[in-house]
């Protein structure tokens, strides 16, 4: 009984969580507590901060994955980017991972223009507020 409520939880979240596009807050909500519960169920002595932090989570998981289906439609690494754009490979790394705390505004705008992101950013920021601007993100407009 308990696995098949495991794996029930599981089957649920990542239906939730797949892909790259922006989820609605209904979305976000069943979501996270789907996450917050397979996590009080899956580790239970987890400290409770770690599983509170689970909306940003659920949050970034489309910002992160749009940032790297765009990188890999390019062909290019993330070192090879790092060293076009001239920023250190760790910051872009933190876009497409899971370091929220590396991210800076300046070097998140130069690798969405070098992706041609910006509308989307746009509409991600629009959708997270609270979030972006938790880590000083920005809307972004395209550069004319």
């Amino acid at each position: 009984m308990l696995m098949a409520r495991k794996n029930n939880y599981t089957i649920e979240m990542i239906q939730g969580i797949k892909g790259h596009r922006i989820l609605s807050e209904e979305e976000v909500e069943k979501t996270t507590q789907l996450l917050r519960d397979f996590l009080r169920l899956e580790f239970p002595h987890m400290p409770e901060k770690f599983i509170e932090s689970a909306e940003g989570t659920v949050r970034m998981h489309s910002l992160r994955k749009r940032f790297q289906s765009a990188r890999e439609a390019t062909g290019l690494s993330i070192k090879e980017v790092a060293t076009q754009l001239k920023v250190p490979q760790y910051r872009l790394n933190a876009i497409e991972g899971v370091s929220s705390s590396e991210i800076k505004q300046d070097i998140f705008q130069k690798y969405s223009e070098f992706l041609g992101l910006e509308d989307w950013v746009s509409e991600w920021v629009n959708a997270n507020k609270k979030l972006a601007a938790k880590l000083g993100l920005k809307a972004l407009s395209k550069s004319k």
